[in-house]
């Protein structure tokens, strides 16, 4: 029949894929999955079967019996796994579909990359695209959501090289009923799929069949625009591309960072396609990027409220520091910030300032000292005022000085305001220190506790170098790699 004579066309050319490669077959015992992996078989196309039992129904256990024997039939190999996806779901507090998808791929993701296979085949046909699409749709989507999925697709929060695969995904369902029947293929009917409590479901059983009957032939035009979108997503793509280029993107593990004052100078239309893009970066599990959530996240950028931080969900946050924005796990962006600031997590701790030392900090950082006579320190030191340097009357401190964090109610006179004092929280936030940094940010102290200096913002008059010094401590704030 002509499903049968058109797949490997698909496979190769819409696909992607190599018909000599070895390719993991998503076999769930249903229809659809059964049908594709005749068909791989068919074309003799080197495969693996994988099953994934989610314990949600009592005909799980024999599904499973099912799918390890029709991989007997066909005298290929089954990889199997399970778990109680309920429970799963209870204990993470995440919705059972989302849960189920997550550890399904999770097992069939790293069963590929374990057999070194060239890419995961499922069997989404043409009523799934429609589905899928119309779901993005109500669910406030932009181009990408109605673009819905591709015959060749990453998902980046599995694996960056491997592709799924979808050689049915111009198919439909009664193509694949009629092949099924006419192939005397068995398999096993999921109670499931007629559970209208399932969005997709409702989608399927009630609201398409009722858009049909409005107007005919619903589906095939849904299809077809979806297949328009996605051509349309690859040219909005390459602007999106230029637009992170201008905003000077860049991505640190979970942590995405641009520049605020050039996302700010975008337009909004392509404000909200860099953040699309920009989200699903950062937030690779999630699958739909509602409207709602985009707009909400250009206005606090446009406009941040006086944290500077922006809850996206209960793991994920946007926040901007200084020029630029950080968006991405709430945690990881705090890791990423601390990294940038200096740090000492520690008690305080007493440095004996003899010749010359190093200590480092609690995060790539270390602070330097040496002693010097006064006539060897630089001329012009007071005209070219480095935060990064103290320059320090060595005999206030009688050889040491104590390194502590910030405490709240910390202050100092700052060096050049003529003796008046300044809160070090103050100096913190208009230095766009964030908030979960300045905790631990170090001060250096005299033994007596007097404030001498914020490393890497500003010296106080306290132990500064005057007429009357004689010997000088040199201190320095720096990375391990010896930048400031």
């Amino acid at each position: 029949m002509q499903l049968a004579e058109d797949f490997l066309s698909v496979f190769v050319h819409e696909c992607a894929g190599d018909s000599q490669g070895l390719y993991l077959v998503c076999v769930s015992g249903g229809m659809d999955s059964v049908v594709l992996l005749d068909l791989v078989v068919g074309c003799e196309i080197p495969c693996i079967v994988a099953h994934f039992n989610h314990q949600l129904r009592p005909s799980a256990n024999k599904e499973e019996a099912f799918v390890r024997s029709l991989a007997q039939t066909y005298q290929l190999p089954a990889l199997v796994a399970g778990c109680d996806v309920k429970t799963v779901a209870v204990e993470k507090k995440t919705g059972l579909e989302e849960t189920a998808r997550q550890l399904r791929y999770d097992f069939f993701f790293q069963q590929a990359r374990n057999n070194g296979c060239m890419g995961i085949l499922t069997a989404h046909h043409a009523d799934d695209q429609v589905e899928t699409v119309m779901m993005h749709l109500l669910r406030g989507a932009g181009i990408d959501g109605l673009g819905g999925m591709a015959y060749h697709g990453i998902l980046p929060g599995w694996d960056s090289k491997i592709p799924v695969l979808r050689p049915l995904l111009g198919v439909w369902r009664d193509e694949i009923n009629e092949y099924a029947l006419t192939q005397g293929l068995g398999y096993i009917e999921d109670e499931s799929n007629t559970d209208t409590r399932f969005f997709r479901n409702r989608l399927r059983h009630e609201v398409l069949p009722y858009l049909d009957q409005v107007s005919p032939g619903v589906k095939k035009r849904i299809w077809q625009t979806a297949a328009i979108a996605a051509g349309t997503r690859s040219i909005t793509q390459m602007v999106t591309t230029q637009d992170w280029q201008l905003c000077e993107g860049g991505q640190i593990g979970g942590v995405i960072q641009m520049s605020t004052a050039r996302f700010r100078s975008l337009p909004v239309y392509r404000q909200r396609n860099l953040l699309r893009e920009v989200l699903r970066l950062a937030m690779p599990q999630q699958r739909d990027i509602g409207f709602g959530v985009v707009d909400r996240l250009i206005a606090f950028l446009e406009n941040p409220s006086e944290r500077k931080v922006y809850t996206i969900d209960d793991q994920h946050s946007a926040r901007i520091d200084g020029r630029h924005c950080f968006l991405g796990n709430s945690r990881q962006i705090e890791d990423h910030l601390k990294l940038a600031h200096p740090q000492w997590n520690q008690d305080t701790f007493l440095i004996k300032v003899t010749c010359q030392g190093v200590l480092n900090l609690s995060n790539g950082y270390q602070i330097s000292w040496e002693l010097l006579d006064y006539p060897d320190v630089p001329s012009g030191f007071r005209d070219q005022y480095n935060p990064e340097e103290a320059w320090l009357d060595a005999a206030v401190f009688d050889g040491a000085i104590l390194l502590r964090h910030f405490v709240p109610g910390d202050a100092m006179a700052p060096l050049g305001m003529e003796g008046r004092t300044a809160k070090i929280s103050d100096l913190l936030i208009n230095h766009k220190i964030p908030r979960p940094v300045r905790e631990c940010y170090p001060v250096i102290t005299s033994k007596d506790g007097v404030i001498c200096w914020l490393p890497g913002i500003r010296q106080a008059e306290y132990g500064k170098i005057t007429g009357r010094t004689r010997h000088t401590l040199h201190l320095v704030i720096s990375n391990n790699d010896g930048s400031g």
